[in-house]
């Protein structure tokens, strides 16, 4: 017996049909990746005639290796990185600025359990988990229970941080997520069927694939994917759109040398204060070292006066002397 279906991939399949049929390739941009072997990827689905899901004008790549992932990665910060942008903006041949304040793009990843193999070349997923921060990038990241017991990846953390989640057939993730409330589920759920998580709030959704059980599918989904085909015969574009990646790379590494000498300049002002600090503490020292003791005075001179003609007696320190009068 092979491991128990979820409706996992139907889900991710679902979820770009959806985004494909609702909005324009100027609106959303999808980046699909999977790391599993060509037979499972998600984005195969489809028919011939170019009808799969690879093949809709949304997508900007697909992503199975690691260099693949890394080309990507590059191509998305020539999206959000300003100082990267600004670097580029004056060479038209390679570079023409997409609105991505209009437009988002998408990162789905099936078979996040496989990810590792994305990790072998270039700036790996580390580099994907660093892109786009706080802008129009979204990540989803599909996988195992599994794949939630590494408190060290970072791109998963991140994708976790938006508290959105789909959990399908496992109300005890459901748990794990933050969410209040108790859930009695006694049997297994059909594939598809799981909890919508927001924040600490979670509801019973089922998914399925929208196209007719005839043939298998096959030709509703074909006919699908075809109409949206032809409704958006212009497709989404990267900024940089040279097969080259040579002048991004240089304005990549620019930004870094900036950044360096950015960091030299902060260490170089430091050194002067600490400098300017230790020049301070030793003139402190010399003039302690140069100040001579007061010494406690061993006699001292009172005057009072009497309330009863205002005569006055002098007093001596030490209590010896007599006063005069007045």
């Amino acid at each position: 017996m092979g491991p128990p279906l979820t409706g996992k991939t139907t889900a991710l399949r679902s979820l770009v049909l959806g985004l494909a049929h609702s909005y324009s390739p100027q609106q959303v941009g999808l980046v699909l990746v999977d790391p599993s072997d060509a037979a499972r990827r998600f984005y195969s689905l489809g028919s011939g005639d170019g009808n799969t899901l690879d093949k809709l004008p949304h997508v900007l790549a697909t992503v199975s290796t690691a260099d693949e992932l890394d080309k990507v990665v590059k191509r998305l910060v020539a999206e959000f990185d300003d100082n990267v942008r600004g670097r580029l903006k004056g060479h038209p041949k390679v570079f023409t600025p997409q609105d991505n304040q209009k437009r988002s793009i998408f990162v789905i990843i099936d078979h996040y359990d496989d990810a590792a193999l994305l990790n072998r070349a270039g700036v790996g997923l580390m580099g994907l988990a660093e892109v786009g921060k706080g802008k129009n990038l979204n990540l989803v990241v599909a996988g195992t229970t599994n794949i939630t017991r590494d408190s060290s990846d970072e791109l998963r953390r991140r994708a976790e941080s938006s508290r959105y989640s789909l959990i399908l057939n496992d109300f005890e993730t459901v748990r794990y997520m933050g969410v209040r409330g108790s859930f009695n589920i006694k049997k297994e759920m059909p594939p598809g069927r799981g909890f919508l998580v927001k924040a600490v709030g979670a509801s019973l959704v089922q998914v399925c694939l929208p196209f007719l059980d005839v043939n298998g599918g096959a030709d509703s989904l074909d006919q699908m994917i075809q109409a949206i085909r032809k409704k958006y015969p212009e497709p989404a574009a990267w900024s940089y759109k040279a097969d080259d990646l040579a002048p991004l790379e240089a304005a990549i590494g620019g930004v870094a040398e900036v950044a360096a000498e950015q960091m030299a300049s902060v260490t170089a002002e430091q050194n002067e204060m600490l400098a300017e600090l230790s020049s301070l503490m030793a003139m402190q020292a010399e003039l302690t070292a140069q100040a001579v003791p007061i010494g406690e005075p061993s006699k001292f001179a009172s005057v009072t006066v009497d309330a009863d003609g205002g005569k006055t007696k002098g007093k001596s320190g030490d209590g010896k002397g007599k006063g005069r009068k007045g």
